[in-house]
């Protein structure tokens, strides 16, 4: 009874869509500082993990609830 409700979370992303790396820049017409790019990407072009874990308790009348994720980018 003391203890929360443990809930643990996976998830899984891939690389979908056009990646930003390598899209050519052109400078902007009138301004030195700003270059844009050719097309736009879509996507992000990399895998993605994640995990987390989150804790609830109930303390009448509230719900107490924390958070802690972890994500790695490959």
């Amino acid at each position: 009874m003391d203890w929360p409700d443990i809930v643990w979370s996976l998830h899984a992303k891939a690389p979908t869509g056009s990646n930003p790396y390598g899209i050519k820049l052109i400078p902007s017409a009138g301004n030195d500082n700003l270059s844009v790019p050719e097309r736009l990407p879509t996507g992000n072009g990399v895998w993605a993990y994640s995990t987390g874990l989150s804790f609830v308790k109930t303390v009448d009348p509230a719900v107490l609830f924390a958070s802690v994720g972890y994500t790695h980018y490959a």
